[in-house]
């Protein structure tokens, strides 16, 4: 598959940055120079970084969330994505959105023809918008090209807190749009294009369509949501109030924090 995907898409142009790759941000870049109050936020950026808090609170769960520093029982470890699903081929691409472009996977069935045009889907992935990266699905990724038949470009996107609403929105469909005007330079049938995601990644593809159809672009065939929430408004849901707090993964707390740390407007129509 690399040898019929241009070479442009294979690497980080020269003047282009990955705008997915991990940043710090002090917290300190928002605040007008101006300020009253800039005397003591750079005392406290002298005694810890970061300084905002909610950049503070995510550090440990990002931390957490690849398991940095445990050694897990091998018995208990699942097989890897190229175990599990082998005959499927994986490039990395580097796609075009504002600002520079975004690091993405590109997956291919081996038993696919390598001169047709089959069907594409867009995957997003999970982590509450805060967490995780394309590199987390690759077992849903390769099992989706593979059970389908489909070129899958498995997204990455920037997360907050450090890019709130809608700069995550915007980089996931500067993807969709580029790949359903260019997905035939990916071996793909722009005819066919479907979106998904997990989690937070399926509150992305629910909304997808939407915005599509606002900016005229081709709305996708079909939609795939795992795990979905696609309302931020959590607490009006007896379901919510009666198994959130003591949640095994997400819990009330957690879901708090990333609705804080994305949005600021809770009903602004594109979150869901």
């Amino acid at each position: 598959m690399r040898s019929v995907i241009p070479a442009s898409l294979r690497s980080i142009p020269a003047g282009v940055v990955d705008v997915t790759a991990p940043v710090t941000i002090d917290g300190m870049s928002y605040i007008d120079p101006a300020d009253p109050a800039m005397a003591m936020y750079r005392v406290l950026a002298n005694l810890r970084q970061p300084v905002a808090l909610r950049d503070l609170m995510i550090a440990p769960v990002r931390s957490g969330y690849i398991g940095d520093g445990r050694s897990p029982d091998p018995a208990l470890v699942p097989p890897s994505g190229a175990e599990a699903v082998p005959d499927v081929d994986v490039v990395e691409v580097y796609l075009p959105v504002s600002d520079g472009v975004a690091r993405c996977q590109l997956y291919r069935p081996t038993t696919a023809p390598p001169a047709e045009h089959i069907p594409m889907i867009v995957y997003y992935h999970g982590g509450g918008f805060t967490v995780g990266t394309s590199d987390d699905c690759d077992f849903l990724a390769r099992k989706l090209a593979y059970t389908n038949s489909a070129v899958v470009v498995s997204a990455n996107y920037r997360s907050a807190p450090e890019f709130p609403f809608p700069t995550p929105f915007d980089d996931a469909f500067d993807v969709y749009r580029w790949v359903a005007d260019h997905g035939r330079d990916l071996g793909g049938d722009t005819s066919r294009i479907a979106v998904a995601g997990d989690s937070a990644g399926s509150t992305i593809a629910a909304a997808i369509p939407l915005r599509a159809r606002d900016e005229a672009v081709p709305i996708p065939g079909a939609v795939v949501l795992l795990g979905a929430f696609t309302d931020f408004q959590y607490e009006r849901w007896e379901s919510f109030r009666k198994l959130a707090p003591r949640g095994i993964v997400y819990d009330t707390a957690f879901m708090g924090y990333i609705r804080g740390a994305y949005v600021h407007d809770a009903v602004e129509p594109s979150l869901g």
